[in-house]
């Protein structure tokens, strides 16, 4: 009996999910002109995460060099 309720309770959860993805149906006119902006975007956006990547290498190698160093074995 209470294994029966365990597993109304995940029925009950799951029915939730269901509900709240018909929930974004009413959004969906937001969404894609969010969708289509990032896709209008894309190739700056690719852009940005090279340079970022491009500058992250650049840094963590000068900070390497400039703490290498002696150290006592």
């Amino acid at each position: 009996s209470s294994a029966l309720a365990g597993t109304q309770i995940l029925r009950i959860v799951r029915l939730v999910r269901v509900f709240r993805v018909l929930k974004l149906g009413s959004r969906y006119g937001k969404i894609q002109v969010v969708w289509e902006a990032v896709v209008e975007s894309s190739d700056m956006l690719f852009l940005m995460i090279f340079l970022l990547m491009l500058s992250v290498i650049v840094f963590s190698t000068l900070i390497y060099f400039a703490e290498k160093g002696q150290w006592d074995s």
